[in-house]
């Protein structure tokens, strides 16, 4: 019943039907994650619905990272609110808090690499994405991430080494898909 509620809340916030249609998205959202409220995206879903609104939807994003600390997309809308104005402590803090607790996640350093970065702490920043790139050194995803990162710093060699990086990797890669395998 809380995977029917919570599609048809989807559904409804989808539809783009005015403020009606994002209440209804709202309520059905509330009672999805009443009834199943051990469901990482159920809660997810509801801190969006919260926030389309202009409602703080912080607790349901934190329940969600609470029951899956290996969720990127929860940290980030936590973070969302804390780096628009600005509070790098507390941005920076739970950032590396996540990291931390999910420590094999990649995205998760890289997402404190940047926080840390827009802090102004970049030899942080650079731990940090280098300990994200050392979790997946064969995804071109994670060397174009540390590109970016690298130019934000100013560092246009490095930012060079790890798009030529990203680019082999990602020719490497399309040549197996290519042979099938």
């Amino acid at each position: 019943k809380a995977d029917r509620l919570l599609h048809q809340a989807q559904k409804a916030l989808s539809e783009n039907g005015g403020p009606a249609s994002d209440t209804r998205a709202l309520t059905l959202a509330q009672r999805a994650a009443e009834l199943d409220s051990q469901d990482p995206p159920k809660l997810l879903f509801l801190g969006k619905a919260l926030v389309r609104l202009g409602h703080d939807g912080s607790d349901a994003f934190r329940a969600a990272l609470a029951l899956d600390p290996a969720q990127p997309e929860a940290l980030a809308q936590i973070l969302a609110p804390l780096v628009a104005k600005s509070d790098w402590p507390n941005a920076l803090a739970t950032a590396e808090t996540a990291a931390e607790t999910s420590p094999q996640v990649a995205e998760l350093w890289m997402i404190a690499a940047d926080v840390a970065q827009k802090a102004g702490r970049n030899a942080l920043a650079i731990a940090y994405m280098q300990r994200s790139l050392c979790l997946a050194p064969s995804l071109p995803a994670a060397h174009s991430k540390a590109e970016r990162l690298y130019q934000a710093l100013g560092d246009q060699t490095a930012a060079t080494h790890r798009s030529k990086t990203a680019d082999r990797l990602s020719a490497y890669r399309a040549t197996f898909k290519e042979i099938g395998d």
